[in-house]
């Protein structure tokens, strides 16, 4: 093969997230979307949900994308620190807390691995259930967009072109 040598393997030009919408309670409360955050095992999530075949993210920008920093570090996973916060929010307490929904594109007899597992973080961590909604994928941008979401919405974003600008101006932009 006149090519053999020449393949290299890429990063996918992908971050996916956990997307806290921060209009709805409790995560109008920084020290609640900081509590979530902190009961995240990155690592551990990474590696049951790729085999361990992608990196945890630490910024916007996925490795290989300008603009990517391997000096970013992922917040750290700390319970404790995360029930800590928890407990200084607006909120003081799990029982204070309105119900959580988190929305993801699926269907069928259960509930995605991924969307498992960060839902049993929160919960070993904090107390807290989470109820998981899902959308067909034809449908479940347009719910998003029409509002009928969660207060946490499984998403994420892959580069049509490698530039960060492809990140920045679709996600960020305050006209997108």
């Amino acid at each position: 093969d006149p090519l053999y040598g020449d393949a290299q393997p890429t990063n996918e030009l992908c971050t996916y997230y956990a997307a806290l919408d921060i209009t709805r309670p409790p995560f109008d409360d920084p020290m609640v979307r900081r509590a979530f955050s902190t009961a995240i095992d990155r690592a551990e999530y990474v590696d049951v949900v790729s085999g361990g075949d992608n990196t945890p993210a630490a910024g916007l920008y996925p490795p290989g994308l300008p603009g990517f920093s391997a000096d970013l570090q992922p917040p750290a996973s700390d319970p404790e620190e995360a029930r800590r916060l928890l407990g200084q929010s607006a909120y003081g307490a799990v029982e204070a807390l309105p119900e959580i929904v988190l929305t993801a594109s699926g269907g069928g007899m259960g509930v995605p691995p991924a969307v498992a597992l960060l839902t049993s973080m929160w919960e070993e961590a904090l107390g807290v259930t989470v109820t998981v909604e899902q959308f067909d994928s034809e449908s479940f941008y347009g719910q998003l967009y029409a509002g009928n979401h969660g207060q946490i919405v499984m998403t994420g974003w892959c580069a049509d072109y490698p530039d960060p600008e492809n990140f920045a101006d679709i996600l960020f932009h305050s006209g997108s």
